[in-house]
């Protein structure tokens, strides 16, 4: 249920959630019994992520912006530098409109 309560308090109906896909499927479940716009990015054939495309995804119609650290099931790890580049796009296209930062 901690995953439905942060996409009601942070989402919006009709605005994307971005997250990479595979990962846990209740975040497009969610997504889609709130109405928000699910955006998944998926990963490359050798299960490696390109951080280009996530940065790509992130409009100004984004609300939420879902990466697990590490993530599951891949379980690969972001680096600093992907981190800080996805939050800096989202305070630059998303931020003050709808922007919160969760450790």
């Amino acid at each position: 249920m901690a995953i439905r309560y942060l996409l009601e308090t942070f989402g919006e109906k009709g605005k994307d959630v971005v997250t990479v896909s595979p990962s846990f499927e209740m975040y497009w479940v969610n997504c889609s019994i709130l109405g928000y716009h699910h955006v998944p990015i998926p990963y490359e054939p050798d299960l490696t992520l390109d951080i280009q495309k996530v940065l790509a995804a992130i409009t100004e119609e984004t609300r939420i912006v879902v990466l697990l650290n590490p993530n599951n099931p891949v379980g690969n790890v972001y680096t600093d530098d992907e981190l800080k580049a996805v939050v800096e796009k989202a305070q630059t296209d998303v931020y003050p409109k709808n922007w919160t930062h969760i450790n």
